[in-house]
């Protein structure tokens, strides 16, 4: 909607819909990488929310640091996190990712 919607938007412009969400994405990656680290496997899937929302609130932190700050790309660190499909692509996500298949269609 941002995209479309409301064209002059800050938000909404390439650099941030583009970088937000391969931000985002990377460090959905980066933070379940680091909780599949754990123990086992069954420990992951306990955790998997924790690691969803901190991939989130770090993304967020980093899109306003890097001002690519894009709302709908939120939910590229979430599932990164917590989509097993999403999470078995691994580092691959970021090559694979195409924003426009989320919100922005």
């Amino acid at each position: 909607m941002l995209v479309y919607g409301a064209i002059e938007s800050p938000l909404a412009q390439p650099r941030a819909l583009l970088g937000g969400h391969f931000i985002a994405a990377l460090i959905g990656v980066c933070i379940t990488k680091l909780f599949s680290l754990l123990s086992n496997e069954q420990r992951f899937n306990e955790l998997r929310w924790l690691a969803g929302s901190l991939s989130t609130a770090t993304a967020i932190v980093v899109m306003q640091i890097t001002e690519t700050t894009h709302p709908p790309a939120g939910a590229s660190a979430l599932l990164a996190a917590v989509s097993p499909e999403i999470t078995d692509l691994g580092w691959l996500v970021n090559l694979h990712y195409h924003p426009l298949t989320e919100s922005e269609c």
